[in-house]
């Protein structure tokens, strides 16, 4: 049954009218959930976790989400399925997800930004020693720190916990960082 509720999902990703096609998404979200509440749980999380991961993927690309609410379910779905999934099977994604989650830190609907910045500290709890990661580090440890005092609270609390979770890779972001710096004035 929950092969043809995957199926259906699917096709429902595709739909005309928005609203169908968020709740697709909201649905794949489950995945995660599943597999964290059931004795099988994490059989049915593999099985269905690519097209899970794929479906909330493109969700980010949808042109007419004019009020980020796909961009929103889609990384819910994503940050409920990267808990789940090996390692190896992020890092075959990673540099395309990190490269459409960028943009969600920057959006004005304070729960995308909150749920992206909770995406990007799961990633960098689980794969922060990827060189991907860390270039990502690089290029957005400016809006982690600025985002930590942002008007929306839950976007505060999130970044102090992206910022956590991604602490080691910081850490030797900024030591690098200064360590060229000195090293450039001694010149």
């Amino acid at each position: 049954m929950l092969d043809k509720v995957v199926e259906e999902l699917k096709q429902f990703v595709k739909d005309k009218h928005l609203l169908v096609r968020k709740l697709a998404i909201r649905g794949y979200t489950a995945i995660g959930t599943l597999a964290s509440s059931m004795p099988n749980g994490n059989i049915i999380a593999q099985k269905y976790a690519q097209i899970a991961f794929e479906a909330a993927l493109n969700g980010l690309d949808d042109a007419y989400d004019r009020k980020d609410e796909i961009a929103a379910e889609s990384i819910c779905a994503l940050d409920s399925i990267v808990i789940i999934v090996e390692k190896e099977f992020i890092e075959r994604f990673l540099s395309n997800l990190l490269l459409k989650l960028r943009p969600c830190f920057e959006k004005e609907n304070p729960c995308l930004r909150a749920v992206a910045f909770s995406l990007f500290g799961k990633l960098g709890s689980m794969i922060g020693d990827s060189e991907i990661f860390k270039q990502n580090i690089h290029e957005n440890i400016v809006s982690i720190l600025l985002h930590l005092n942002d008007e929306d609270d839950l976007v505060k609390l999130v970044c102090e916990f992206c910022w956590v979770m991604t602490e080691h890779e910081n850490q030797v972001f900024i030591g690098n960082t200064f360590f060229d710096m000195k090293q450039d004035s001694e010149k």
